[in-house]
């Protein structure tokens, strides 16, 4: 068989002198029979003196979990933190030999197909050119018929 009993708290048991611990005539602003559970009324009456940051509130969390787990959570983001750094670097680095292989290799091949197809250009201009020139009769002749006037 069980048997409750109560323990009272000895602080709150004694009395002190000089205080009046009258709770008779003191109105609780929540124990009203009129108030509803869960009421925004008791949002607005200034309840949550204390304005708990979001980092209070993680660093209030590791006391909810075990130690051992804990330890597994630190070394799961040691390890994801060490295989994203390395790969970053590794990427960076891949990126960098890429980026000044295109630089060294690229842009002289760029400039002398530049210039080749210029000279191509120069031998079709030059090429079409004579062809005019054989084209021509003789001097001061022309192909096209004279106008009298």
């Amino acid at each position: 068989m069980v048997h409750i009993r109560e323990f009272g708290d000895q602080y709150f048991s004694e009395q002190r002198p000089g205080l009046n611990y009258a709770y008779d005539g003191y109105d609780y602003p929540h124990s009203s029979p009129s108030s509803e559970v869960g009421s925004d009324e008791e949002d607005e009456d200034g309840d949550d003196d204390y304005d708990e940051s979001l980092y209070d509130r993680i660093v209030a969390l590791k006391d909810m979990i075990p130690l051992h787990q804990r330890a597994r959570i630190v070394d799961a983001f040691g390890k994801a933190h060490m295989v994203l750094r390395g790969g970053l670097k590794f990427g960076g680095s891949v990126l960098w030999v890429v980026g000044t292989s295109a630089l060294v290799l690229g842009v002289p091949f760029a400039v002398a197909i530049v210039e080749e197809q210029q000279l191509d250009t120069g031998r079709e201009a030059t090429a079409v050119g004579s062809a005019a020139e054989s084209l021509m009769p003789g001097p001061g002749g022309s192909i096209l018929p004279r106008r009298e006037r």
